[in-house]
């Protein structure tokens, strides 16, 4: 499918009698790029960058986001139409497509990713096969963890994270200078081997 095939003609997804789910346009820049500076990693080191170094880094991730196998569906509350977060799925040719939810930090605890993620995946099973959705989330995050586990996902596996990765060809390509890093950083590879990504796979009940 295409990714304007998952839409209806006025940028639709879904709807109930709380919630509306659209497709991101250029109205929702504002709240998207909050919503990326609270959740993503780049929002524990943004407050080391400059105003400007992270507005041209937020710039960079909004035109990128066209480029990316994926959907990003912007969530509003149906009542007052206010933004409150974002579903994203990626791989969308995979019978197991990877999906996740970001909610902005003033509506967390409020059960919206609980009730529209399966408005979410209802939608996404009316359109296309898939056997389940992927879901990757870190393994400090409790309350994401718990959030899917609640709506019925099951962990399939693990895999290290990017920065266990990224130490992995460091200690390949460095070799003797690697340890002159872990000498100044002693606890870097215990962090690593510390913090890793969940894998569930995820169906309606």
């Amino acid at each position: 499918m295409q990714k304007a095939d998952f839409f209806f003609k006025d940028g639709m997804f879904a709807q109930n009698d709380k919630y509306i789910l659209k497709a991101l346009c250029e109205e929702d820049k504002a709240n998207y790029l909050m919503l990326y500076r609270e959740n993503s990693i780049v929002a524990k080191t943004s407050s080391k960058m400059s105003d400007v170094d992270y507005d041209e880094f937020a710039e960079f991730v909004w035109e990128k986001l066209p480029e990316d196998d994926a959907i990003y569906v912007s969530v509003f509350l149906k009542d007052d139409n206010l933004y409150v977060g974002n579903i994203t799925m990626q791989h969308l040719a995979s019978d197991k497509p990877e999906i996740g939810m970001d909610v902005l930090l003033k509506y967390r605890r409020q059960k919206i990713a609980y009730e529209t993620i399966p408005l979410f995946a209802k939608r996404v099973l009316e359109l296309m096969p898939i056997e389940y959705f992927m879901v990757r989330i870190y393994s400090d995050n409790e309350p994401s963890k718990k959030l899917f586990e609640k709506l019925g996902a099951t962990q399939i596996g693990k895999e290290p994270s990017e920065f266990a990765e990224a130490l992995a060809q460091l200690k390949e390509s460095l070799k003797e200078e690697y340890e002159e890093i872990l000498t100044r950083n002693p606890e870097a590879e215990k962090i690593a081997s510390e913090r890793y990504i969940v894998q569930y796979k995820y169906l309606l009940k």
